[in-house]
């Protein structure tokens, strides 16, 4: 996948307030939730994707990606697999024979392809699992039904036009395999999969295919970092990243109310898909809308398509241990490379030196997650790590 680069139309600093920002490839990790019609009129189906499931887990650890998985079944109601009932929230596995047991114990039965819960499903599998939401995340469905909707006689409480605005809002991609009699379903399906950055597939499509086109998501996440420097006297409020021309994502802002400013500069940062979150047109472009108590502070600028770096930071090793962990992390860095750890949305919380190193959070330090940063002239490698008191 080709990467990208900033190109910056606007370089002139207005109230003096400097913007830098830099674009950083992650490393392979995805979350998945798979949303199946379990009607009878699916059982072929179920049983292909049983046969496919394990070539399919196969290969993504032959990938070294780091992966969860979660399942919801539909048909006159919603089922979610909940591989954690300990825990608050739908919990996903990263035990691969765990989730292939459930699903070698899911049968297929009723339907007669009227109307299942497919919005309430997918509704379940995109909020009410307990994501990490540092991670990419998808969801994959396959029905051969129309959808009930509030208001048509059964208890459904999923608007239509709600779940698409949240999907495509959130830039969750949601990958749909269908075939039914009604237009209208199958123009909302290819509609929903289309615009929320996934896709959609005839039926009979191989799960191979839709695979490799999920997998195509894991390489397209990015962190966009922006530095602001320059800012003396004033007071920062709050900083929102919108899309240009063709965006139709929600803006995505950052409360600064929290920040550590008194030194003049700051960094924030969002976790986003290259073709999910930022979608215009034609060409890349965003805008940065700073509110401080002078005003609206706005940058633009447009980020183009580029051949691959020939320092590609993926290249780079960065590995941390235990992870998650709750007391010390040990970082395994490039020689060289200066070590830093920030939370999900910029704040700088440790700098480590070089190379090698370790990370105790400080005790006021909250659960979570966190980013690792390894910086050099070979560019920037990042990994997640998840801190647990």
């Amino acid at each position: 996948m080709k990467r990208l680069a900033f190109v910056l139309f606007v370089a002139v600093a207005i109230w003096g307030v400097e913007f830098d920002p830099e674009l950083i490839p992650f490393t392979e990790e995805i979350d998945l939730v798979f949303s199946m019609d379990t009607t009878g009129s699916m059982a072929v189906v179920i049983h292909d994707f049983r046969g496919d499931i394990g070539g399919m887990v196969s290969e993504l650890v032959d990938r070294g990606t780091d992966f969860r998985i979660g399942g919801t079944t539909f048909g006159d109601g919603v089922n979610a697999w909940d591989f954690d009932p300990a825990i608050d929230g739908f919990q996903l596995t990263d035990d691969a024979d765990t989730f292939i047991e459930q699903l070698n114990s899911t049968g297929s039965s009723g339907g007669g392809d009227a109307p299942e819960f497919q919005l309430d499903a997918l509704y379940v599998s995109a909020f009410e699992y307990d994501w990490d939401i540092s991670r990419p995340r998808a969801v994959v469905m396959f029905t051969d039904a129309p959808y009930h909707y509030p208001g048509d006689g059964s208890t459904s409480g999923v608007d239509p036009d709600l779940l698409y605005e949240l999907f495509v809002g959130t830039g969750i991609p949601v990958f749909i395999s269908h075939s039914c009699y009604s237009l209208e379903a199958t123009e909302y399906y290819d509609s929903l999969a289309h615009d929320s950055g996934g896709c959609s597939y005839p039926l009979s499509t191989s799960w191979r295919e839709i695979f490799e086109d999920i997998i195509s998501t894991v390489e397209g996440y990015i962190y966009f970092s922006v530095g602001l420097t320059d800012f003396d006297g004033l007071e920062l409020y709050s900083i929102t990243l919108e899309g240009m021309d063709g965006y139709s994502g929600s803006p995505r802002t950052i409360d600064l109310s929290s920040f550590e400013t008194s030194s003049g500069s700051v960094s924030v940062g969002w976790i986003l898909h290259e073709e999910s979150l930022l979608r215009p047109l034609e060409e890349f472009e965003y805008r940065l809308v700073l509110l401080s108590s002078d005003g609206e502070i706005e940058h633009e600028g447009t980020i183009e398509d580029v051949k691959e770096s020939p320092t590609n930071p993926q290249t780079l090793s960065l590995s941390t241990h235990p992870n998650p962990f709750n007391s010390t992390v040990a970082i395994d860095a490039p020689q060289g490379y200066a070590v830093s750890i920030t939370d999900t949305e910029g704040r700088k919380v440790a700098t480590l030196g070089t190379g090698s190193t370790s990370w105790t959070p400080e005790k006021s330090l909250p659960s979570g997650i966190y980013i690792v940063k390894a910086e050099g002239d070979g560019g920037m490698v990042t990994e997640r790590i998840v801190y647990m008191k």
